[in-house]
């Protein structure tokens, strides 16, 4: 029998045996308990007290060690996620490592990942996906699968495409949780000016949210383009469906914000609040709606009200004749007619 066999058998044996010590632990010779000697319940609640940072090696130590802390939840700040055109990483916070992708060697959901995070509860999950790729559909399910297991309760959403797949994507991050109490920022980066986003499927993915506890829609870099998302319809979807909703550049007309005013005031929830823009250089319903609410902005801002006090809600718009935003905000009022709504951290 070859030598080589020979010390194979003897390398494969010795692990076995230090495996079977790892996992099936003894007592010492003075018969002494070590940490080992415990039962997994009471390992469980030592590790319950272990900061994340001091808890990163323990899957490292030994199976019984690594079985029980993949038992115990994790709880972070926030929990950060970026895809781009060079490499993927994720990472929790007060942690010094993180598991890092290429895209020779992308990241996947393996059972291990799966395992860390099966029942981590993060306040803020923050994903970034920075790759301009023509079609994101792949990587959009590895990071769903991801986080299909992770609890959190902010959501936060930055991508540089033209939301192709999105839709999906985002009802796939959302599927199976409670959304009326999940806190969501969508930003749609656009990194050059060249770039055209794609309006049917961005206009779908915001006609496909569910009920939301809060929403904030950005668009960021420059696209003149992006204000054309946001028209009447996806407007009243989104008023409907979150009791706090900050919007970006809009496209809409006299008509919708009135309809979207309209479920302000049904609404029953006395802090029911939308913040959102006009733009005077691209929007064609600038012109409708000042005309419609008698509307003369002077160098000084200028703020008009239009207020519903059986219903107790107000509709404000303001703005300066030399800045091309229009600001309107729809809320639900106290008694003195002033506006009643929270600030929100986003």
């Amino acid at each position: 029998m070859p030598a080589t066999t020979n010390k194979f058998r003897m390398v494969k044996n010795s692990i076995k045996a230090a495996a079977v010590k790892t996992i099936r632990p003894k007592r010492n010779k003075d018969n002494s308990t070590t940490i080992l000697s415990l039962p997994q319940e009471m390992l469980r609640e030592i590790i319950k007290e272990m900061s994340p940072q001091d808890r990163a090696p323990l899957g490292l130590v030994c199976r019984q060690i690594r079985c029980a802390d993949l038992e115990v939840p994790r709880e972070f700040e926030r929990i950060d996620m970026r895809w781009d055109e060079k490499e993927q990483w994720i990472m929790p916070s007060k942690m010094d490592c993180r598991i890092l992708g290429s895209n020779e060697r992308p990241i996947q959901a393996t059972p291990h990942i799966l395992s860390f995070f099966g029942r981590a509860k993060a306040d803020a999950l923050c994903i970034m996906y920075e790759k301009d790729a023509e079609d994101p559909k792949a990587d959009f399910e590895v990071i769903t699968s991801l986080c299909e297991p992770m609890a959190f309760d902010k959501l936060r959403v930055r991508w540089c495409n033209t939301a192709i797949h999105a839709d999906k994507f985002i009802s796939g991050l959302l599927a199976n949780r409670d959304s009326a109490n999940v806190q969501l920022a969508l930003t749609f980066h656009f990194a050059r000016a060249t770039t055209v986003p794609n309006i049917p499927s961005s206009r779908k993915l915001l006609m496909k949210l569910p009920k939301l506890k809060s929403f904030r829609l950005q668009w960021m870099g420059w696209s003149r383009l992006a204000s054309a998302i946001l028209d009447d319809s996806t407007l009243l979807h989104i008023v409907s469906n979150t009791d706090h909703a900050e919007l970006d550049l809009a496209e809409f007309t006299a008509q919708g914000l009135l309809d979207s005013f309209e479920v302000v005031c049904k609404s029953n929830f006395s802090k029911k609040y939308v913040k959102l823009y006009l733009s005077k250089c691209w929007s064609k319903g600038v012109k409708e709606i000042m005309q419609r609410f008698q509307i003369h902005f002077t160098g000084m801002m200028t703020e008009y009200r239009h207020v519903d006090r059986e219903r107790q809600a107000v509709l404000i718009i303001s703005g300066r004749a030399y800045d091309d935003k229009v600001c309107f905000q729809m809320c639900k009022s106290d008694q003195n007619e002033n506006a009643t709504f929270d600030i929100i951290q986003w």
